[in-house]
């Protein structure tokens, strides 16, 4: 008789089982990826907030935003997924949607497969 890691429960089974059930086995290995992972979650939550908010900016107010708006939304402005250097500057990217620093307290908004991007 064996004893599962996870449950403590008692069990019979092949010579190479470990757990005593399918459930014990995923709950023993989520919990060890836990904390593992716990800081690719909260990079991948601000990067989809980041995502949600320039993407509702540019559709309802264009391509123009004041620097007040986005912070006030609550934009983490150091979170973007890549860029893309212009002309004007370095359009930065939370994947599909990006923004360029226009001055201090502005910023234009792009869409990765609207054709000004091309421009």
């Amino acid at each position: 008789m064996k004893t599962c890691p996870e449950c403590g429960g008692k069990f019979f089974g092949r010579v190479d089982k470990i757990y005593c059930s399918t459930i014990c086995r995923t709950a023993h290995h989520n919990k060890k990826k836990q904390l593992e992972y716990a800081k690719v979650r909260k990079t991948n939550s601000i990067l989809r907030r980041n995502r949600n908010i320039l993407l509702n900016a540019y559709l309802n107010n264009g391509n123009k935003i004041h620097k007040k708006e986005l912070t006030y939304s609550g934009f983490v402005f150091n979170h973007f997924t890549h860029t893309l250097e212009t002309q004007r500057g370095f359009i930065f990217f939370v994947y599909d949607c990006g923004f360029l620093s226009i001055n201090d307290q502005e910023y234009e908004l792009y869409l990765e497969d609207e054709q000004r991007m091309s421009s």
